[in-house]
């Protein structure tokens, strides 16, 4: 089944909007992202035209796999978990830092949504969070 360039454009922008309403990562089928392009298989042609149009959404993923029965994640790597994703892959000479700096990044913000692009909804949020739990704090201690 061919798909025109802006029916692609629309599938991974349908794909984009599920990432950032599910925190910035979210797994998926590889059968997901092969009829995203309007693949038949999963071969070297399909799998760089889903990481090329990934990438042009600003998203990432861990491996793709060649089977649509595979799970993979999509994520966006200006998050704190897409941070700590992509240092933990290991494929960049400061990889060891960027670890380390990711994982403070989610302790110091545990819910992982602090670095996203949605910065001030995700801070309005956090305060929501806050008020809950002081709000219950009395009565789970």
């Amino acid at each position: 089944m061919a798909l025109s360039a802006q029916q692609i454009k629309e599938n991974f922008t349908v794909i984009q909007e599920e990432v950032e309403q599910s925190g910035g990562l979210k797994s998926m089928k590889m059968a997901r992202l092969k009829g995203a392009v309007g693949a038949g298989r999963l071969d070297d042609g399909p799998l760089r035209i889903i990481e090329h149009h990934l990438r042009k959404h600003g998203l990432e993923s861990t491996e793709l796999g060649r089977s649509q029965n595979n799970f993979v994640l999509i994520y966006d790597p200006t998050t704190a978990f897409g941070k700590l994703i992509r240092a933990a892959k290991g494929d960049a000479e400061d990889s060891d830092r960027q670890l380390r700096d990711a994982a403070g990044e989610l302790a110091a913000d545990p819910s992982g949504l602090g670095a996203g692009r949605h910065a001030e909804e995700n801070e309005e949020l956090r305060d929501t969070l806050r008020q809950v739990h002081a709000l219950v704090a009395d009565y789970v201690e």
